[in-house]
């Protein structure tokens, strides 16, 4: 609604004349201003004038939706009143508004979003490759999540959407990073689905080998039989740690291997980044030389900076590299890239 009100009054449309300069105000940031002056300076006034451009269409849309929007009001109001005489409540009506509202709004909003996608496309990779060897896609056209099933903690699902593919290296650890929302149909035809996992899907590379399968979940309270017959084979790993003990619950073939990885140290850095993301569920497992994490969110990472403030790639730069530097902090906190004593 907010976004509404700001495309109404205008708002970003006048661009300011003066550009601002990337200032490195965080330890992640040092040596990007040279970068940004000569992969990112460039295109500035290109994509401003396009940011522009996609607000002045948007919201030309929006004017133009808002006597149909309103006829269509009066037109359920009066619906709405043979209700009482016809006891026939108007189901085929309201769904018939419901689905112009919601096409009208994408309709309005199609040219900001494929502003944001040229911004993803032409920009983040130039952002990324101040990281190292890294490679960013926007779409994901190709790409199965069922080739990391064989880890037992992506849940079931009938339908998945992927984006923001980036995948490189960091201290020698291989980074495979993606959104994901996974859904599950019901009704007839499953026509209706609901969400079982919405967030980020992180695969790291572990130096040491290891031979077994130990799985992290936060919790089993309410999941399905389909969660319970993959963990059958599974033994359930008792830590001496009851703080762990209270937010996740472990399972592995392997008694011995599950306590060399998960050490005291191990487990106290995974409670404080399941709070540092702030995320409500968190599920790794520990298999084929690798950590898989599936990390629930409410938001999306990866997205450029807002439409109605003047384009200088400043806002997308330190958004892409904090987060970036989280996904560091990760394998820096949880040592991958050293000996785990196996």
């Amino acid at each position: 609604m907010l976004f509404l009100f700001k495309l109404i009054s205008g708002e970003g449309i006048e661009s300011p004349s003066v550009v601002e300069e990337f200032v490195e105000w965080e330890e992640h940031e040092k040596g990007f201003n040279k970068h940004y002056q000569k992969y990112l300076k460039g295109p500035i006034e290109k994509f401003e004038r396009n940011r522009i451009k996609a607000l002045v269409t948007a919201r030309r849309r929006l004017f133009i939706s808002i006597p149909i929007i309103f006829v269509l009001f009066l037109f359920l109001v009066s619906v709405l009143d043979d209700v009482n005489s016809k006891n026939d409540f108007p189901f085929r009506s309201l769904l018939a508004a419901v689905a112009f509202l919601t096409f009208d709004y994408f309709l309005i909003k199609e040219p900001i979003l494929k502003y944001w996608d040229d911004v993803k496309t032409e920009i983040f990779p130039h952002i990324l490759s101040f990281l190292g060897n890294f490679t960013y896609s926007v779409e994901m056209e190709d790409f199965y999540i069922d080739r990391y099933e064989s880890y037992d903690i992506v849940p079931q699902h009938d339908y998945s959407y992927f984006e923001d593919l980036i995948v490189g290296e960091y201290n020698g650890i291989k980074i495979t990073l993606f959104e994901s929302v996974l859904e599950k149909g019901r009704g007839y035809k499953k026509q209706r689905s609901y969400i079982v996992f919405e967030g980020v899907v992180l695969k790291l590379s572990i130096n040491k080998k290891f031979h077994g399968k130990t799985i992290i979940r936060r919790d089993l309270g309410g999941l399905d039989n389909w969660i319970r017959d993959k963990l059958s084979d599974l033994a359930v790993v008792n830590l001496e740690d009851p703080e762990f003990e209270k937010q996740f619950e472990v399972f592995s073939t392997d008694q011995i291997e599950s306590r060399y990885l998960l050490t005291t140290s191990f487990m106290q850095r995974l409670i404080d980044l399941n709070d540092v993301y702030e995320s409500q569920k968190m599920e790794c497992a520990f298999y084929d030389n690798s950590l898989l994490m599936l990390i629930s969110l409410n938001r999306n990472l990866f997205e450029p900076g807002s439409i109605f403030s003047r384009e200088d790639f400043i806002d997308d730069a330190k958004i892409l590299l904090r987060q970036m530097n989280a996904i560091f902090s990760i394998i820096e906190t949880l040592k991958l890239d050293l000996d785990i004593g196996l």
